[in-house]
Formats: C-alpha cells, structure tokens, sequence
C-alpha cells in the first residue's frame, strides 16, 4: 500500500507498521536505517506531541509527517500519518524566483 500525497491516515500503534508503506525513504549514512527527525512539541512546557518526519530519497519534495500523542493510554495510542508533496510549491519558487 503506498499512500498518495496529501493521504492523512490514523493508525494504531499497535496493530499497524505505519513505517512499512512501500515508499523509498533516505537513509542513514551507515545505508540501513531511515533518517527520520524526531521532535517533541511542548505545550505550557509540556511535552505533548511528539512528531516523526522523513524524506523520500527518491522525490525531496515528498515527505512523510507522522503525530501522536503522548500523555494517550498504551491500549488506544494512534498516529496522525500524513503524505505530502510539496512539489507544486517547489516549482512555483523556481518560476518566481
């Protein structure tokens, strides 16, 4: 299954290998392990969402954003995956500039 841009999807952390969605994503320089940014976003200095981000090696332009909370109980975590192309964008930079 190899989600299209601008895809959300909601998964549970449990049952779903949200990382395993067919996509070829950069990788580390050792050349086994993705290269994802890992960020916890604080709300009145506390953390509360942590965020997950990765590039395609393929297509800079296609990234894939995944959220969840982290104060949720283990039995009902779910993630907030995103897939978006920026492409569109990218391009109308080039023409502007």
């Amino acid at each position: 299954m190899m989600p299209k841009s601008g895809s959300m999807m909601l998964y549970s952390r449990k049952r779903v290998r949200y990382r395993r969605d067919g996509y070829c994503w950069k990788k580390r320089k050792d050349g086994k392990t993705t290269r994802e940014d890992h960020m916890k976003l604080k709300v009145q200095g506390t953390e509360c969402i942590y965020g997950c981000y990765v590039h395609s090696a393929i297509l800079p332009t296609f990234h894939r954003r995944c959220y969840w909370l982290l104060q949720m109980l283990r039995s009902v975590m779910r993630s907030l995956t995103q897939y978006k192309s920026s492409l569109s964008l990218a391009l109308y930079n080039l023409w502007i500039f």
